[in-house]
């Protein structure tokens, strides 16, 4: 099972928190402390840290939402059903054609 991530399907729980600590910003919004983004195995560490340095630092941690990646599968599966049905209507249109054959009409 993959875990998905802005269109991406990553292998492992510690990949995804690699690539989603990539994505972190580096100072927040209003530009009054720096962030900083330290992926693990089970979570990701964020730190926070006041600028210009006032010794106030922040950590706290976020565990982000593991989506699964097995919707192309299912798609797989319709494109191969749909195949099926193909072969079963071309089976029946043969069979009939045939049928007319055997019976002498063209």
């Amino acid at each position: 099972m993959g875990y998905r991530y802005k269109n991406l399907c990553l292998d492992t729980v510690e990949q995804l928190h690699e690539v989603i600590a990539a994505d972190c910003p580096v100072i927040t919004i209003d530009g009054s402390s720096s962030i900083k983004c330290t992926p693990t195995a089970t979570e990701i560490l964020l730190t926070v840290e006041a600028i210009p340095t006032t010794g106030t630092t922040n950590q706290q941690t976020y565990i982000p939402e593991q989506i699964a990646c097995d919707t192309a599968p299912v798609i797989a599966d319709v494109i191969e059903l749909s195949w099926l049905v193909v072969g079963v209507w071309v089976a029946a249109w043969t069979a009939k054609k045939l049928s007319d054959v055997l019976k002498g009409r063209p």
